[in-house]
């Protein structure tokens, strides 16, 4: 039995190639001088795959133009808003006010902060209403004591703006009392806050 000199199997007396290599060997066992094994077959190389080179960032952009324009114009517009209505609910006639007479139909007006309001009739022996009418009002900057209303009648569909003076007081009990005089004509009412 011989074996194989160049891996070592073993082989029959009369081979002459090695079964499991494929080395020629002589009958003594020894390898011919010819013989060499083959070389292992390889798989064919394959092209390299190409990988790109990571992109750069894109350097950020600034903000367009117009897109400032809008985000500064809104946040001047809500800044005007609140300060109107800080300047509004701050004033001191904000609240509900019925004027003092002895006539059981009295008229009472409602200045909300912001800057609306409502005037009726309240009868104050049955609670009833009438004449429910809303208003608009300001107070002047340049004029303090001086008060806007203006507002529509529903009897006749027309529209008034009245400038009255206003003086704020307390009475001899802590009752906030409100005097108000038209400019145009010089009526003058009074009244008392009731909230």
């Amino acid at each position: 039995m011989n074996f194989c000199t160049n891996c070592g199997h073993q082989m029959a007396n009369d081979e002459v190639f090695c079964t499991e290599c494929g080395t020629k060997v002589e009958a003594d066992g020894t390898p011919t001088a010819t013989a060499t094994a083959a070389p292992p077959a390889t798989a064919p190389a394959e092209p390299p795959t190409y990988i790109p080179p990571p992109r750069p960032k894109p350097a950020p952009q600034p903000l367009p133009t117009k897109i400032i324009a809008i985000a500064g114009g809104a946040v001047a517009v809500v800044v005007i808003i609140v300060a109107a209505v800080l300047l509004l609910g701050s004033s001191p006639l904000v609240g509900e006010w019925e004027e003092t007479t002895s006539a059981s139909w009295r008229q009472r007006i409602t200045f909300n902060s912001n800057g609306t309001g409502i005037m009726f009739s309240l009868n104050v022996d049955t609670l009833a209403t009438q004449s429910e009418t809303p208003l608009v009002w300001r107070t002047s900057n340049d004029f303090p004591g001086l008060l806007q209303l203006e507002f529509t009648d529903e009897d006749d569909n027309e529209t008034y703006n009245w400038w009255l003076e206003y003086e704020l007081s307390v009475n001899a009990v802590g009752i906030e009392m409100l005097e108000l005089t038209n400019v145009g004509w010089g009526g003058s009412d009074t009244f008392r806050r009731v909230d």
